[in-house]
């Protein structure tokens, strides 16, 4: 009997990406093999790795060392336009990170296929990256309007962040023809109001905000469907979208969120196939 195909779904949550590495951790150590990585946000970049055959112990590595400046470089064209200009940051820091940590720079290079999930900018609908310039689809997918400049993709499209159109895409990893979905949510986390300061902290503030509830809106699509899982990890560190100081710890939760959910959900996916055989899911 062919073995189903396993997708992992990675979302947008800015810093609480770490939360994805510890994720892998997990699925690496229960042996979950990976047949696609479909992703948005910083979960591109997190997909990017794992597509490329970052092992989980450096990524986490990779996690616990990252801090804001290796990610943001101030847009000076914001002095001099104001309101005219793309961004607050531009992409040059964020470039040199991934050119310095991925190993390939082509999706034909990967071996995982990975899809890129974009949203062109004219029309609001999710634009899937999945060929040609690897840095040039992850820094797309990253670029939270406002935040970063759009990027320019294939067919001369103009594309955002993917979690804008779809944080977690689960229904796209469906249609690229997955059987099972494995994946971790990125959760705001308790933060305290009072504290956000400065366009940068807010814009990502409300980004994160507006796709959260648009995710909670969609999941009862799946709740019902044994081959997805989603984690919704529960934690108290507080830090916003845009610090990357509890990268560590925010892996670390991620690690200890995933390992006994995704046991136990293993353990029912095994025996409900051993009775019913694998069924891909409409």
């Amino acid at each position: 009997m062919k073995r189903p195909k396993t997708a992992l779904v990675l979302g947008g949550g800015g810093s609480k990406g770490a939360l994805q590495a510890g994720f892998y951790r997990a699925v690496s150590e229960l042996g979950i093999k990976i047949d696609l990585v479909v992703a948005a946000s910083i979960g591109a970049l997190n997909g990017a790795f794992i597509a490329s055959g970052m092992r989980p112990r450096v990524m986490m590595q990779e996690w616990a060392r990252v801090r804001r400046r290796d990610i943001f470089s101030f847009n000076w064209d914001l002095l001099r336009r104001g309101a005219g200009a793309q961004s607050i940051y531009t992409a040059r820091n964020l470039r040199r990170f991934l050119e310095e940590r991925l190993p390939v720079r082509s999706f034909d290079e990967l071996p995982i296929p990975f899809v890129a999930v974009t949203t062109d900018i004219q029309t609001g609908r999710p634009y899937l990256w999945k060929s040609g310039d690897l840095l040039e689809a992850v820094l797309a997918s990253c670029a939270i309007p406002g935040i970063f400049p759009p990027m320019r993709g294939p067919l001369d499209r103009w594309v955002i962040d993917g979690a804008l159109a779809d944080n977690v895409p689960v229904g796209t990893a469906l249609a690229l023809g997955a059987d099972r979905v494995v994946g971790i949510l990125c959760q705001q986390g308790p933060e305290r109001a009072a504290e956000k300061r400065g366009i940068a902290r807010i814009l990502g503030r409300a980004f994160g905000i507006a796709t959260d509830r648009k995710w909670r809106l969609e999941a009862p699509r799946y709740s019902q469907r044994p081959e997805v899982l989603i984690i919704d990890p529960v934690h108290d560190i507080q830090v916003d979208a845009l610090d990357f100081s509890r990268g560590a710890a925010l892996a670390q939760v991620g690690y200890q969120s995933s390992l006994q959910v995704l046991s136990l959900w293993l353990e029912d996916l095994y025996a409900r196939e051993a009775r019913e055989g694998p069924r891909r899911i409409a």
